[in-house]
Parts: structure tokens; sequence; C-alpha cells
């Protein structure tokens, strides 16, 4: 089984590891806050709003990041971008597939890079979570994923989206920056200030 890292403990890393774990795989979550990581290890990750779901996660603070990973999705803001490139960078593995970028803008895929950091594929992903508590998350209950990128990055993200029984597209690794600025494009359509911030995207592509 792959190993895989969700570094972000926002309501979209919270979704992303659920929709993990519900498909058999194991991540870890790292998360920049103590407090985080004490209630999702205490109560595991709950998804409300459309049925309810309950997955036991993983999770560790970010400065406890080792290279033992495959794949690491990086659901920070683009506002703390950065230290979550360096975060992501240091979980993996010398044969990993790469980084997983997930923010609505171009900007990250530049960002990493100019790092020099691998990149294994950029996902749009159209849907609306918001943050209950430090480990409950609600969303909309339907929505889209675009992903391109590398194949085995990619059945991983038609994992998850069979799960939330989103509608999923796959491109190739060349499509990266050309769903990077449709995302931007959705998210500045429908809240201008997550084109800067990364947030909800639900609008039909």
């Amino acid at each position: 089984m792959i190993q895989i890292a969700v570094v972000g403990c926002g309501s979209t890393g919270l979704f992303l590891a659920a929709g993990l774990a519900a498909s058999g795989y194991k991540p870890i979550l790292f998360c920049s806050h103590d407090e985080a990581v004490a209630a999702i290890a205490a109560n595991g990750i709950r998804v409300v709003g459309h049925g309810e779901a309950y997955a036991r996660v993983s999770a560790a603070h970010v400065s406890l990041a080792q290279p033992q990973y495959k794949l690491a999705f990086l659901a920070f803001r683009l506002n703390g971008l950065r230290e979550g490139l360096k975060v992501a960078s240091q979980l993996l593995s010398s044969d990993a597939l790469g980084i997983v970028l997930l923010q609505p803008s171009p900007l990250a895929l530049e960002e990493a890079e100019s790092a020099g950091f691998p990149i294994a594929g950029f996902l749009h992903l159209g849907t609306c979570v918001w943050k209950i508590t430090s480990s409950t998350v609600e969303w909309s209950g339907n929505g889209f994923a675009v992903f391109a990128g590398l194949n085995d990055a990619g059945r991983v993200v038609m994992d998850i989206a069979k799960v939330y029984r989103l509608d999923a597209r796959l491109y190739g690794s060349e499509k990266i920056g050309s769903v990077a600025w449709d995302a931007l494009s959705v998210a500045a359509s429908v809240q201008p200030v997550s084109a800067l911030l990364g947030g909800c995207s639900i609008k039909a592509r």
C-alpha cells in the first residue's frame, strides 16, 4: 500500500484524509497545531452534511516530518504555501512520486517548481467544505475533482472521488498548468478572496 501524507489540518486536509482512509489507505495527517493533532487522535475525523462518515486517521505535528512517504497532498492555504511546501518536501522518500498541489492558483505550481520540489500533480477540488471543529467538517455533498499529473497519483485521486461520488476527470502532466489556471478562474469567480487564500469553489467548470 502506497504511503501517503496530507499536509494541513484545515477543512480540505480533513476532507482528503477521511476520503483516503475510507478508500483503504492509511494516510498520516500533519498539522501545525498540537491541539488539532490531539483532537484528531482522540476523535478521528467526522464528515457531516450529506449523510455522515467517520474515519480513524493518524495525525502528527509537522515538526515530526520524516522522509518516508511516496505521495504528499499539500492542503495549506496560499498564505502558508512556503511553509507547507517545506514540510511536504521533507516527507518525501527517495523514490517518491512527489507533491500534489491543491491551492487554486498557478502561483503554487511556480513556487514549487522554482524550489525544485517534485510535483506529482495538481488537484482542482471543486466542492464546498467547512470546518466545524478540529476534527469535524461539513460538506455540500456534491462537486467535482479535476486532476492533472502522474498516473499513480491520479489513481489515488480517483479513489477519493469514488468515496465522495465526485465527478472526476484525469489528465496527464502536460495539463498541470492549464488545470491550475482553471482552478484560479473558478475560485475568483465564486469568491475573489479564495483566489489568494484558497476556498470553496463549487461552480461548474
